[in-house]
């Protein structure tokens, strides 16, 4: 199995993850009488942050965390969120409600599994290449 393909089965399994904690920290506050929609953004919260810590340091192997690598996985899910809302929105009313997030799903993923790698979690070579231009380098790298 190449590298690329194990760090996608690893997302996908924290994806799976992030989604029956998202989905537990939603159930437990409206049991006790959270609103919904304080309930929901918890949910979400979990699951990203459970997203974040499992990716980085399974998926990824990324070094220790920074602000830029934070924000950049916020803005990954603000686009994965963008991504299965417009898909959503565009199917809506010319197939089945479930076809819309059947197709979202996976189209989001693969985007968020491939900012993730090439952008979040990316790790820059510690030693360039001697004989390289930069630009050069940089394609070497990329």
């Amino acid at each position: 199995m190449t590298q690329v393909a194990r760090q996608f089965a690893r997302f996908v399994v924290v994806g799976a993850s992030n989604t029956l904690l998202s989905v537990a920290a939603y159930l437990a506050p409206l049991e006790v009488g959270v609103p919904y929609v304080l309930a929901a953004a918890c949910g979400f919260a979990v699951g990203a942050t459970n997203g974040y810590v499992l990716n980085r340091w399974w998926t990824f192997s990324a070094p220790r965390a920074s602000r830029r690598q934070l924000v950049a996985y916020l803005t990954v899910q603000l686009v994965g969120l963008l991504i299965t809302v417009g898909v959503v929105d565009l199917l809506h009313g010319h197939a089945p409600k479930l076809v819309g997030q059947a197709v979202a799903i996976p189209l989001a993923t693969v985007a968020m599994f491939s900012l993730n790698r090439t952008w979040t979690f990316r790790v820059r070579a510690r030693f360039p290449r001697a004989g390289l231009p930069a630009d050069e380098e940089a394609r070497a790298h990329a």
